[in-house]
């Protein structure tokens, strides 16, 4: 694996307890338990696979844990990029597959019309309607994410 890149060394300074790691999203190296956060910017779609991600988070995650996600949900790949069980048919699901991984959904929020929508009109002023076409196709939506490990309750 490799190290942290060089536009994240500022970051590590500005944050001197927190621990940066590379590492295989789907099968983290970390002990259970001992996370507080996981932030995961427009990568849980390319991951092999989202649902094992999820279970991982849920391993890692302390009791009150949360991952905080950006993630956009695909109808259909753009050539390779994106896992066929990566490919989810909305909010709904998204939710349940949350859910079955034992994470509970703090906030789903679609903010395609924030994110999506614009970068489409940005490659259409760019001349590159056809991008904007393609992907807009392939694309369902975006979401934020806030999910959190739920402590067990005692018997």
């Amino acid at each position: 694996t490799r190290g942290p890149q060089r536009s994240q060394v500022p970051t590590a300074k500005a944050a001197p307890r927190a621990r940066f790691s590379v590492m295989d999203a789907a099968r983290l190296a970390i002990a259970d338990g001992t996370i507080d956060r996981v932030h995961s910017v427009e990568a849980a779609f390319h991951f092999d696979s989202r649902d094992a991600f999820l279970a991982d988070l849920r391993r890692v995650l302390r009791p009150g844990g949360k991952a905080v996600l950006t993630d956009i949900a695909f109808r259909r790949d753009l050539g390779g990029g994106v896992p066929a069980a990566n490919i989810w048919t909305g909010e709904d699901e998204y939710r349940r597959r949350c859910e079955a991984a034992g994470l509970a959904v703090a906030r789903l929020e679609d903010i395609t019309e924030r994110t999506l929508t614009p970068f489409f009109a940005h490659l259409r002023a760019c001349g590159r309607g056809a991008e904007a076409v393609l992907q807009r196709r392939a694309m369902a939506a975006y979401y934020f994410v806030v999910l959190e490990k739920v402590a067990a309750a005692r018997e």
